[in-house]
């Protein structure tokens, strides 16, 4: 029974100082401020050790001094030593098995926040790509817009010859293209990050305490609502490319 109690009391002891400081030493790691991943997870190891070995001798002393009491073979004095020198060693091994849980967890933490940087990344680098492409699009538009109503006669017929007209149709093609390619882009980039804000908000429930991990979530959801305005832009484009292919194909 002594030696429940014993294990339970050391178990306890290590899992509350451990679980005390993993979550403040995570989001420093996560900001920046911790060492390295690596060394972190070494303390973690180190401190659970020592802790339960500190731990361990101080109960296996109390424990060891009482089973003294009841046996005429020890004094109170070599019961409490033994009982500390036992205590320890198993609290030392009690206290490295939490240590290294904690270890396990801070690697996983880390592995999930620069899994979001990465996904941040990446979209930040879509919609680079994205935007210029939509860029060049409009101003194709806006363009031809331009040359077809200075080209219009009061009749509504553009006076163009016909290797002309068939010159632009082949630029609004070109542009059709561009702009259904974009499009696609935009809405397999929203249906990714809707995946994502849903990963980070399972890991914001996990660690509720986490800014790092809410920061994070809220940084791809602005960027999910940016994603869509490019896909706005690019559909409305696409209604325009209409409108010009009809003009230059019947007038």
């Amino acid at each position: 029974m002594r030696s429940r109690v014993f294990v339970l009391a050391v178990f306890a002891t290590v899992s509350w100082g451990c679980t005390a400081n993993q979550m403040g030493q995570f989001q420093q790691l996560a900001s920046g401020q911790a060492p390295t991943v690596a060394s972190a997870q070494q303390q973690d190891v180190q401190q659970g050790t020592v802790g339960g070995a500190a731990t361990g001798a101080v109960i296996g002393g109390v424990l060891g001094k009482q089973a003294a009491d009841d046996s005429d073979k020890f004094t109170d004095a070599q019961g409490a030593a033994l009982g500390a020198i036992v205590g320890g060693g198993l609290g030392g091994l009690a206290g490295r098995a939490m240590g290294e849980e904690v270890a396990d967890r801070r690697g996983s933490y880390a592995n999930d926040v620069a899994a979001l940087d990465a996904a941040i990344a990446r979209v930040d680098a879509e919609i680079v790509q994205l935007e210029s492409q939509i860029e060049t699009v409009g101003r194709n538009i806006q363009t031809r817009r331009t040359e077809l109503a200075s080209a219009t006669n009061t009749k509504g017929e553009i006076d163009w010859s016909t290797s002309k007209k068939t010159l632009a149709l082949r630029g609004v093609d070109a542009d059709v293209a561009a702009a259904r390619i974009a499009k696609r882009r935009a809405e397999e980039n929203i249906e990714t990050l809707r995946a994502e804000i849903a990963y980070a908000s399972d890991l914001v429930m996990q660690h509720p305490t986490s800014t790092e991990l809410t920061t994070r979530r809220d940084l791809l959801a602005v960027r999910r609502d940016r994603m869509q305005v490019e896909l706005t832009t690019i559909t409305d484009h696409e209604v325009d490319l209409v409108v010009q292919r009809g003009l230059l194909a019947g007038g």
